[in-house]
């Protein structure tokens, strides 16, 4: 089963001492990516900042998470896997099933049918995306670090973008994404956009809708 919340992975690393917790106020730019790139280098743990330090010196309500994938345990526990290539196996035998070998044994088709049944996403009447956290949009509260002197600004490195396409015919299309963010304003984010992404959409769709996900929650 897959970790339904962020806050339940990182128990379960803190659980395991795969944490190291700081409390002191550390600087959002700079500093924080300083730490992590060491322990990154080191085979260190995940690091969560309690209470870190925005541009302006005030502390955030957010805490600041960094090098929650710094190491292939960890990323492997993550994804709920055991092996570099579980999760590739198990898309191929979704893409490719043995049709002969489940119509002659069809109980081993089953742990197939409960991950075809797990992709679709579920719709809610109510969802904690939709929970209110702060009133009103103020990107400047948030800990997003800068990491290293020469980057253009403080960025978001690991947001879910939701794209939401409608072509020509009428077709729509959705997909989710991991696209760099950079914080440019109290409202207003920059989103990184390749190519050939860019040319697709001005030349064959009619409009895009794109939302941004973030794992903020507060202690």
């Amino acid at each position: 089963m897959a970790w339904r919340t962020l806050k339940r992975f990182i128990r379960a690393l803190d659980k395991d001492g795969d944490v190291l917790r700081i409390e002191r106020p550390v600087r959002v730019e700079l500093e924080a990516g300083c730490i992590a790139d060491l322990l990154v280098k080191t085979g260190g743990p995940a690091v969560v900042f309690e209470n870190p330090e925005l541009p302006d010196g005030t502390i955030s309500d957010f805490p600041l998470v960094m090098n929650l994938f710094g190491t292939k345990d960890r990323t492997l526990r993550a994804l709920q896997a055991k092996s570099e290539s579980e999760i590739g196996e198990r898309l191929d035998s979704l893409m490719k099933p043995d049709i002969g070998n489940f119509v002659s044994k069809p109980w081993k088709g089953l742990p197939l049918a409960k991950d075809a049944l797990a992709l679709p996403p579920k719709k809610v009447r109510r969802a904690r995306c939709q929970e209110v956290a702060m009133d009103g949009v103020d990107l400047t509260r948030l800990p997003i670090p800068k990491t290293w002197p020469m980057d253009g600004g403080h960025y978001i490195t690991l947001p879910l973008v939701v794209t939401k396409i409608q072509k020509i015919k009428n077709i729509i299309l959705e997909c989710i994404g991991l696209r760099f963010m950079e914080k440019k304003n109290w409202d207003y984010i920059g989103k990184y956009i390749n190519m050939e992404l860019n040319m697709l959409l001005h030349t064959k769709m009619e409009k895009c809708l794109l939302q941004y996900v973030l794992a903020v929650h507060q202690n």
